[in-house]
């Protein structure tokens, strides 16, 4: 295999992987957010087939992804204080 075709497969390959990896980003900030609409942890469970404590790790995942992608950080905009 060429040096050309190689290097097209392999920069194909990590394109590939960076949309799988935003792909389930996106599912576990959706679920983060069905979550705070109403379904709990184990109602996710139950409909998915995977285990609580794989649902919950997946919800925190995606609300810190949230906060990233938003920007926010600890005590940041879209974090309420105490006060707020």
């Amino acid at each position: 295999m060429s040096a050309d075709v190689r290097d097209a497969l392999e920069e194909d390959l990590k394109l590939s992987y960076d949309a799988y990896l935003r792909q389930a980003e996106d599912f576990k900030m959706k679920l983060a957010l069905i979550n705070r609409a109403g379904l709990t942890v184990q109602d996710i469970s139950d409909a998915i087939g995977v285990g609580k404590s794989t649902v919950g790790d997946w919800k925190r995942q995606g609300e810190e992804a949230r906060d990233r992608r938003r920007g926010d950080s600890p005590g940041g905009p879209g974090e309420r204080g105490a006060d707020g």
